[in-house]
């Protein structure tokens, strides 16, 4: 029986969890007792090499082997996850480890954004616009077609305009999440991201 949450207890525990090469494994396992043969055909590995991070993430306690399957002379190993849910203390979390995740989870939907976004130009042949934003910076738009958009930037806001963006994108949030069901007939797979953040970090322009 899986547990509903995992409370992390240790630095190590921690450090697995936000790996990204560690975390995708224990993505795997997440979904139902997997071999290590399957979850290297999943991320891409060796089998060796799922095998060993397999390993590391039970002697952590955070990977069981749920059961094993005798297949010729040699039994097979099915891990599952520990739980459904694992919670880290926010003590525990190095603001590296946070980033270094983020950006391992973003990356590739900007790239498949990128790459249709790019497809719907030449297939409409629409033209792209670059200019200075209003905060003097360089921009690039584009004439949206069927099927996409996207919009980046820097805006200027006072912070009541700040918290209401922030409480429609919340709402939009909470309405999209029922919508968004399991893969089958009559859907299609969207890359969606809904983004804000104080943007103190940028320097002004010169």
């Amino acid at each position: 029986m899986v547990e509903e949450r995992f409370d992390v207890t240790t630095p190590e525990q921690a450090r697995f969890l936000l790996h990204p090469e560690y975390f995708r494994i224990l993505e795997a396992v997440m979904r139902g007792p997997v071999s290590a043969g399957a979850v290297a055909r999943a991320r891409g590995l060796k089998v060796g090499q799922a095998h060993y991070r397999l390993q590391k993430l039970c002697a952590a306690g955070l990977v069981r082997v749920a059961h094993e399957e005798k297949r010729g002379g040699r039994p097979i190993k099915y891990y599952r996850a520990e739980a459904a849910h694992y919670q880290i203390p926010f003590y525990l979390v190095s603001a590296g480890n946070r980033a270094e995740l983020l950006r391992e989870m973003f990356l590739p939907h900007l790239r498949v954004w990128s790459e249709e976004q790019g497809r719907q130009i030449d297939a409409a042949q629409s033209p792209i616009h670059v200019y200075l934003s209003r905060d003097g910076r360089i921009d690039i738009a584009q004439e949206w077609q069927s099927g996409g958009m996207g919009s980046w930037g820097t805006a200027h806001l006072t912070p009541e305009t700040a918290a209401e963006l922030q409480t429609r994108l919340c709402d939009l949030m909470r309405w999209l999440v029922p919508q968004m069901g399991e893969k089958g007939p009559g859907t299609r797979p969207y890359t969606l991201a809904l983004l804000m953040a104080q943007a103190d970090a940028y320097a002004e322009p010169g």
